[in-house]
């Protein structure tokens, strides 16, 4: 199968990582044409053995592709993505722009998603913090009552893409060197403190991300009742937190254990510090790894940690891999 497939982003954090997977995937597209906005400094992508150089997003022939992967903000993928879905163009869409036009789709949680992507030619991909908690809740809900739940999730600086990486390694080096650090991406600082809020505040108290990761969850492991705060940590990469689930019941800890296990979650061998994952240990992982797992008079408590770049990346590359083989 001779396929052309579009990266829309391609020089970013996430982009960079979703080349390198097509680069390995079974069904490996033929050409690879990586777009970038203008503004971007990137000349060139590697991909197989050669250098492609990277096109302007605006100048490309949408039509031409048979799968595009929309990896920009929002307000850039969203004219590309609904152009991409009117020409028959697989669309994967890892921004949100087109909630409203393509289905939100977790072949894990929601087999049946793959059949209404397939019909409207294309998917919406939930964000690295709803995917987690949503395998987590949709793990335990197979046989469990949940009547709860709240976490708080740290979120590295690639959670900014190529930018936010690129603005903490130049803090950390300013402040270290007793200079004034930049501050576009993170107006107050990261390097050596925390975001405490991500997203714009609502009147509720929540921000705009936090109820988006909500509304996320909620289609994804069918669980309502949570609450979730995002904080931004200086870490460069590697997403983790923590959730609390209220259940009915007092359930064993060995069957919590199992149903993670059957949920395609990872746990360490055992308790000991230096199995517990951490955003370093795992990195390059394409799963959920959980650990710390404890379990009191109704409730689940439990620490988990994802490779938000790769895990994004693998469920993208996965997903248009099913869609483009007509696989269900």
């Amino acid at each position: 199968m001779e396929l052309v497939v579009g990266v829309a982003g391609a020089t970013g954090a996430l982009g960079k990582e979703l080349i390198e997977l097509l680069d390995g995937a079974s069904w490996r597209p033929a050409e690879l044409r990586p777009l970038a906005s203008p503004a971007s400094k990137v000349p060139f992508v590697d991909y197989g053995e050669h250098q492609i150089a990277v096109d302007n997003l605006d100048d490309q022939v949408v039509g031409e592709l048979d799968a595009l992967f929309l990896v920009t903000p929002p307000g850039i993928a969203a004219g590309v993505g609904a152009t991409a879905v009117h020409e028959g163009v697989v669309t994967i869409d890892l921004s949100g722009a087109l909630g409203g036009d393509l289905p939100l789709v977790d072949p894990v949680l929601l087999p049946r998603s793959m059949e209404d992507a397939m019909q409207r030619g294309g998917a919406v991909l939930p964000g690295a913090p709803a995917l987690a908690l949503s395998r987590v809740l949709g793990a335990l809900k197979r046989e469990l009552s949940i009547t709860g739940w709240d976490a708080v999730v740290n979120l590295p600086a690639s959670h900014w893409g190529r930018d936010g990486l690129e603005e903490l390694s130049n803090q950390v080096i300013a402040l270290f060197n007793q200079g004034t650090p930049t501050r576009k991406k993170f107006p107050t600082g990261l390097a050596f403190d925390l975001i405490p809020q991500v997203g714009e505040a609502e009147e509720d108290g929540h921000s705009s991300e936090e109820l988006a990761v909500l509304g996320q969850v909620r289609a994804l492991s069918g669980v309502g009742g949570g609450d979730v705060t995002l904080v931004g940590v200086p870490v460069f990469s590697g997403m983790s937190g923590v959730i609390r689930v209220q259940v009915k019941g007092s359930p064993a800890l060995e069957q919590v254990r199992g149903l993670l296990a059957a949920g395609q979650l990872h746990l360490p061998p055992s308790g000991r510090a230096r199995h517990i994952p951490h955003p370093r240990s795992v990195d390059g992982r394409e799963d959920l790894s959980v650990g710390r797992v404890r379990v009191s008079e109704g409730e689940i408590h439990l620490w988990f940690a994802l490779d938000n770049l790769r895990v994004m990346a693998a469920l993208a590359v996965g997903v248009c891999g099913m869609l483009v083989r007509g696989e269900r």
